[in-house]
């Protein structure tokens, strides 16, 4: 911690060592539950949102970290922003759908429909934004098929969630 302290001192533009910072007072947080490890957290995520709030690189990171961390609609709002800065980027689109898989399949899972309702629909918008990219971009899209069965699971999800959503009105 002390070592990434300074380093952060020597080179404030230095999204690595916030973003493995971060990392550290996320762990610290969860192994002491004490709240200046939040804080830190939290203020290293910001000077990254100032410093490097444009490098895709961290992107990935900072949305695991967001949701980790209970910031969940911070998480998806940054997942749907880097399809907004990567609209031909393949992994831009992953990254949306299995953040909002990933947050869907929780809700779902605790029977909390209802909450599971905006992710599952942003899933499937994600797809008909995957599939436009794919149709415009020269250099065809390689999307696993993984990808594939999480949406096929958001679509059998949703009909699920709408009918017990409807029969307990």
């Amino acid at each position: 911690i002390i070592h990434y302290e300074k380093a952060m001192k020597l080179d404030k533009f230095n999204g690595a060592y916030r973003m493995d910072y971060a990392q550290v007072m996320g762990n610290k947080l969860i192994e002491t539950k004490d709240r200046t490890y939040l804080d830190k957290f939290r203020a290293a995520l910001a000077d990254i949102e100032k410093y490097e709030s444009q490098n895709v690189k961290y992107i990935p990171v900072r949305i695991n970290l967001l949701i980790k961390y209970g910031e969940i609609e911070k998480g998806v709002a940054l997942a749907n922003q880097l399809v907004d800065m990567q609209p031909l980027a393949e992994n831009a689109y992953v990254t949306k759908i299995q953040t909002n898989y990933q947050i869907a399949k929780f809700y779902f899972s605790n029977k909390k429909f209802e909450d599971a309702l905006p992710y599952l629909n942003n899933i499937i918008e994600t797809e008909g934004q995957l599939e436009a990219a794919k149709a415009k971009s020269i250099k065809p899209f390689e999307v696993q098929k993984n990808v594939y069965d999480m949406i096929g699971l958001a679509k059998n999800w949703k009909e699920h969630a709408e009918k017990r959503i409807d029969s307990s009105k």
